[in-house]
């Protein structure tokens, strides 16, 4: 096949791929009229997409948008359909000059907008970076990032398909390519393509990204046109869904509920949507919620409706969610702790089955919904001393019964509880109220050596210790976020809002579970919110 690019000088990275090797090419430069008929243009903005010819170049300006987790809103995505088997992609770059947060130009091979490994050239700030990362449902891992600044000068980027494995790579105008890592990635790709964006802050400024020429070898046939629209499959491995060291987020109580009830009774997907923008806003992936059995009981249907609603509100954000079916805070308070609330007689034998109906409703329900990162059976019930037997090994059979997809953990209030029950469960949990970094450090240490024998993966799912005191709050939130880095342990902090429930209320005082919260109902936040660096 006819080289389609224009001499070397012109197009260094084109000419370099057509004329590799392959039986198969693609190639596009941007100085001719009709080069932007070879492509699918996804969310299509004419005002921010200009082929200039004479100048042989493609300027995308970017505006807010981004294909980041479920926020999948990037305007004037160019793809091409891919070709089946091993094949390699070059975008040629003449000019891109990131300078705020977060300019970012993207080379990816896509499933779908959830499912992809991409490579970008972005300002991550206080320095412009090259990261390679891949989604998989929606859930993001980022795979190496590091400081690389081309300046004004052109560059390229590089994906590489082999079998399941996916290699990245990056050149500066001296034409020398330097690897970037792998990805092992099994999923079907569907289309190849660039995009350029601000990312979803509004306040970012638009930038220009002048695009040279992009270019495809495959060892096979091209498509020859558009591959019919596939369904993924509903399962996939835990392995690939989910890199648990990697989450951050918060646990999520909306501030206009006092109690359980309150919470799904008079559910508003507006208060969710609001305050769990806070959430995005700082890059956050999950959060951890209250399931309550006795707004189920009270209407099962007007339960099912609002937690499918909340659900997707957290998606819309980015967040996965970790629904707890059950709680065991201390049962001495019930009126300020009432959140699917039960104490040592709910768990009795005699008991034990009351809840079968709500439990199946719910898993069923989601039993392979991805929005689902996990499902948490009960909080912290080691308040309960010996109640917890019977209880926790006939719902982990229930649930497992009922043939979910999704994992199963325990949100124990401490690490060694998870060595008795840990063979039951998919993921370890603890909670770890420390004020300092070592006390952190000790409680990471046990847990991942136990994780480590069980051959399971660890999370933090509640911490930081509260104080009315903002400075001090801080400092709490400093300790935890930088023992939860520096042990590589994903995490949630107790908790996003304030609200009507104890350690919710500013006036609260008492040890740990005094004012937790980390934003003002008004969306505000508090000092310990700049502990909380997730990412760019």
């Amino acid at each position: 096949m006819r080289c389609p690019c224009r001499p070397p000088s012109l197009c260094v990275a084109a000419v370099a791929l057509c004329c590799a090797r392959a039986h198969a090419d693609f190639g596009v430069t941007f100085d001719r009229p009709g080069a932007l008929d070879r492509f699918t243009i996804g969310r299509p903005d004419p005002d921010h997409l200009q082929l200039d010819p004479a100048a042989g170049a493609l300027v995308i300006t970017t505006q807010p948008g981004d294909i980041y987790q479920t926020a999948n809103n990037c305007r004037n995505l160019l793809t091409v359909p891919a070709p089946e088997g091993d094949f390699e992609v070059v975008l040629a770059v003449r000019r891109f000059e990131p300078s705020a947060p977060t300019h970012h130009l993207s080379l990816g091979i896509f499933r779908n907008d959830d499912q992809l490994v991409r490579l970008t050239y972005w300002w991550r700030g206080p320095d412009r970076a090259v990261n390679l990362d891949r989604e998989d449902d929606a859930f993001q891992t980022a795979v190496r990032t590091g400081p690389v600044d081309f300046g004004s000068r052109p560059f390229r980027l590089r994906l590489q398909r082999q079998g399941s494995r996916i290699a990245a790579a990056w050149s500066g105008a001296d034409g020398v390519w330097t690897e970037w890592g792998t990805v092992e990635w099994d999923g079907q790709v569907r289309r190849v393509g660039f995009y350029a964006a601000n990312s979803t802050s509004p306040e970012c400024p638009s930038t220009e990204a002048a695009i040279e020429a992009f270019g495809m070898t495959c060892a096979g046939e091209l498509p020859a046109q558009e591959p019919e629209e596939t369904v993924p499959p509903p399962l996939i491995s835990e392995d690939d869904l989910v890199q648990y060291h990697a989450i951050r987020g918060f646990n999520y109580v909306p501030s206009y509920a006092a109690d359980g009830r309150e919470m799904w009774e008079e559910f508003s997907a507006d208060t969710w949507d609001r305050e769990l923008s806070w959430v995005e806003q700082l890059r956050g992936n999950a959060i951890r919620i209250w399931l309550e059995p006795r707004a189920w009981e009270q209407d099962p249907g007007a339960f099912a409706r609002a937690l499918e609603s909340a659900l997707s509100v957290a998606a819309r954000h980015g967040l996965r969610v970790i629904p707890t079916l059950f709680n065991c805070w201390p049962s001495v308070r019930p009126a300020e702790w009432a959140f699917g609330h039960l104490v040592a007689a709910d768990m009795s034998m005699g008991s034990l089955r009351r809840y079968e109906p709500y439990v199946r409703s719910v898993i069923a329900a989601h039993r392979d919904d991805a929005r689902v990162l996990m499902w948490d059976l009960i909080n912290e019930p080691d308040f309960v001393g010996g109640a917890m037997e019977p209880f926790i090994p006939y719902y982990c059979a229930f649930v497992r019964s009922l043939g979910t997809s999704r994992p199963l953990t325990i949100g124990f209030g401490g690490w060694p509880l998870n060595e008795r029950f840990g063979p039951l469960l998919d993921v370890l949990t603890l909670h770890i109220y420390a004020t300092d970094v070592a006390g952190h450090e000790a409680a990471i240490t046990g847990v991942k050596d136990l994780g480590r024998r069980l051959g399971q993966p660890v999370i933090c799912n509640e911490c930081v210790v509260g104080a009315a005191d903002d400075a001090q709050h801080r400092q709490n939130a400093e300790a935890a976020a930088s023992a939860m880095e520096q042990g590589s342990m994903g995490y949630l902090v107790w908790a996003l809002v304030d609200g009507e429930i104890a350690s919710l209320r500013p006036d609260r005082e008492e040890g740990s579970n005094s004012y937790q919260s980390f934003f003002h109902a008004d969306g505000t936040s508090r000092a310990a919110v700049s502990a909380l660096r997730w990412g760019p």
